[in-house]
């Protein structure tokens, strides 16, 4: 069999990440209750109190209630809601036309959604910044772009896209793994502008 089928189509299959749900988690639609393998376009939908931690070659991440994110070879998209990334040289991570990436080794940041738009919060390592309005950002710097979700956060029924991905509250750490809610931005990215202030009580993936 492995002579009748070329190596291309056998590496298609290929698994790029692990998912872990805790609570009401969904990809590509379907619940799931269990850890499962991820591969390149899968997206990933957390309902509100629920939390999927996704681990897989240069990449770990915990992802809070009510986000949408898309597994890529290379990178993870978030759509709306808030992600806590590791990763290391080779990997990334995207929201709208803003793409993230460790310019060294490795990077811990973190993506959050506030009203708006979106919060990065540089934690270890420095972080490279493409379409920003820094180059880098060093560890306990931030940059926020004004941008809105990137998909439609109303749910088909309860088995799919988990309830949306409603802003949460300023200043919400995404480390508490459950966000508040009060509204959805609309709109790409636009502004961006930066700033250095530290927010208070950052936490790491339990």
């Amino acid at each position: 069999m492995a002579v009748v089928f070329p190596a291309s189509l056998m590496m298609a299959d290929t698994a790029t990440a692990m998912m872990t749900p805790m609570g009401k988690v969904a990809v590509n639609g379907a619940p799931v209750l269990q850890a499962t393998s991820l591969f390149p376009g899968d997206k990933i939908v957390t309902s509100a109190n629920s939390t999927a931690s996704i681990t897989g070659k240069g990449l770990s991440l915990l992802v809070p209630g009510n986000s949408i994110l898309v597994m890529n070879e290379k990178e993870v998209e978030l759509d709306c809601g808030s992600a806590l990334i590791n990763v290391s040289s080779g990997m990334g991570a995207r929201f709208s036309n803003i793409k993230l990436a460790p310019r060294d080794a490795n990077a811990r940041f973190e993506i959050r959604q506030e009203e708006g738009g979106f919060r990065v919060v540089a934690r270890d390592g420095v972080l490279a910044v493409t379409n920003g309005s820094v180059p880098t950002l060093q560890p306990g710097q931030t940059m926020f772009a004004a941008a809105g979700c990137a998909s439609d956060p109303t749910p088909s029924n309860d088995s799919q896209r988990g309830g949306g991905a409603p802003i949460p509250a300023a200043g919400t750490n995404v480390g508490a793994a459950v966000l508040l809610g009060v509204g959805v931005a609309g709109g790409l990215a636009a502004v961006v502008y930066f700033t250095t202030r530290t927010p208070s009580s950052p936490t790491a993936p339990q």
